[in-house]
């Protein structure tokens, strides 16, 4: 089986989608794979709310390529409000219902960088952060891959 056909029509949901593996990822997705959805966990940061982020992330150049086929890809693009230290990764319940049912591929990219970082918030950010995400990946109905 192809890469692009394991992909196709397939839910995905994925922490670290704002950072620098999260974009080359999502790139290749759309880029290469006829994906239904991806669905993206961001927090609110530096004053931006969600939708914000998603237009910034969308708007770097990576992405240029792809939106020039085709603009609409990037409705297959869903960013969702949360936080990867909180208990359910702070998704509301009525997204929480949504990946829980959808949702069949995980990618776990979500990480601290900061090598200077106190031990113990380095600890909540990569340790905490993936007991989260594993808690709610049980919670998935279809849940075929977690990649981390």
């Amino acid at each position: 089986m192809s890469i692009s056909k394991f992909y196709e029509n397939v839910d995905i949901f994925l922490t670290g989608g704002t950072g620098f593996l999260g974009k080359i990822l999502i790139e290749k997705l759309l880029r290469s794979c006829n994906v239904r959805k991806i669905y993206i966990l961001v927090r609110c940061k530096k004053g931006k709310t969600v939708e914000e982020r998603k237009e910034e992330l969308l708007n770097c150049k990576i992405f240029e390529k792809v939106l020039l086929k085709n603009p609409d890809i990037c409705n297959k693009v869903e960013c969702i409000e949360g936080n990867i230290c909180e208990e359910n990764l702070g998704i509301s319940s009525s997204y929480m219902n949504l990946i829980r049912k959808n949702v069949s591929m995980v990618f776990h990219l979500a990480a601290s960088l900061k090598f200077n970082e106190p031990f113990p918030d380095s600890f909540v950010n990569n340790v905490e952060s993936t007991k989260n995400l594993i808690q709610v990946c049980r919670q998935m109905e279809n849940l075929l891959v977690n990649i981390s």
